[in-house]
């Protein structure tokens, strides 16, 4: 699984965490180091860095400053799947690791251009 250059929009969170439809993820590749780079709805500006395992799953961790000028710092694991029409998506179960250090699930679909 290679998400060199990919962007995915937010479908999918649990009520905790900060992230919507709103909310636009820029992932690099480079071997297996991922990073990227996500804004949008509540979040001001954030970055991720994380290693892409063999079977594609996403190891991270990421930070971000909302609107309300916090800064949130957690950890998550990406499983890629693809929908039924073909998009590239990402199921993901995250914790936060700072505030109340809760967890919760999301998930991210590829924005495809055309």
């Amino acid at each position: 699984m290679n998400y060199h250059n990919k962007k995915f929009r937010a479908i999918e969170n649990t009520e905790n965490g900060e992230s919507s439809s709103s909310t636009i993820f820029h992932y690099q590749q480079e071997g297996r180091i991922i990073d990227g780079y996500y804004s949008g709805g509540e979040i001001e500006k954030g970055f991720l860095l994380g290693k892409v395992e063999n079977n594609g799953n996403i190891d991270m961790v990421y930070q971000h400053i909302n609107k309300q000028g916090e800064i949130r710092t957690g950890k998550c694991k990406s499983t890629p799947y693809f929908s039924e029409n073909g998009t590239l998506r990402l199921k993901e179960v995250w914790q936060w690791t700072n505030g109340d250090q809760s967890n919760g699930i999301s998930e991210i679909e590829e924005i495809i251009l055309q």
